[in-house]
């Protein structure tokens, strides 16, 4: 957690440089996911001196640009794959053993290698796969879009911790006219997201999907 990282450094340092500032909250001001963070730093009284720019408000400054680079560099040697389920995060892994071209990795999997069983275990039990040969798999890793579909599921999920009736909404049952064929419909739903045991004790699940295309476009 970044707040466990930086917030000690600027509680210490403060009064380390100014013994006579008198510090009753410290606030992290952040975007929301984002790497724009800055600190604001409420104090009870300001020390009386001639100079007080170049006595508090310079090394202030400097501390709490320290802060933010400090912020920065955590967040960006944070590992995205880290917020995803294992069994997933070896999927992508095992791409980045592939060439990196145009900011994705591609990499054939090995037949019968651990995670082409498990790519295969989940095309052939858990979706509708069965009966169709596989000739040749690869993992495909584009960091970017994993990042960024890290990003939203955080988000999404902390809006429904945060706001449940707003963002889990679930009068859409009560409708007379359909609400048994949607709640029909988001059983079966229901059935796929269970399948997958990584998506216990998460508000939004990860599911697996079938698309096909050509061998062309796919690459």
């Amino acid at each position: 957690n970044i707040t466990d990282i930086v917030f000690p450094y600027v509680a210490n340092y403060i009064p380390l440089i100014f013994p006579n500032l008198k510090m009753n909250r410290i606030h992290l001001n952040t975007i929301s996911n984002s790497l724009e963070c800055g600190f604001s730093v409420m104090v009870d009284e300001l020390p009386v001196h001639e100079d007080i720019t170049t006595e508090v408000v310079v090394p202030l400054v400097i501390i709490i640009a320290i802060g933010v680079i400090v912020a920065v560099v955590f967040i960006l040697k944070k590992d995205p794959l880290s917020k995803l389920p294992k069994s997933i995060q070896q999927i992508y892994k095992e791409a980045k053993r592939g060439k990196n071209t145009n900011g994705f990795y591609l990499h054939e999997l090995e037949i019968n290698g651990k995670v082409h069983r498990f790519a295969m275990d989940i095309f052939y039990n858990k979706l509708s796969g069965k009966g169709i040969p596989i000739i040749k798999s690869y993992a495909v890793y584009n960091p970017q879009l994993v990042e960024h579909f890290v990003i939203q599921r955080n988000v999404m999920e902390k809006r429904i911790k945060v706001a449940p009736d707003l963002f889990d909404n679930k009068n859409w049952k009560n409708n007379q006219n359909d609400g048994i064929l949607k709640d029909w419909v988001y059983s079966r739903y229901q059935d796929l997201v269970d399948k997958f045991d990584w998506n216990e004790n998460h508000a939004i699940p990860i599911i697996a999907v079938l698309h096909g295309t050509s061998e062309e476009t796919a690459m």
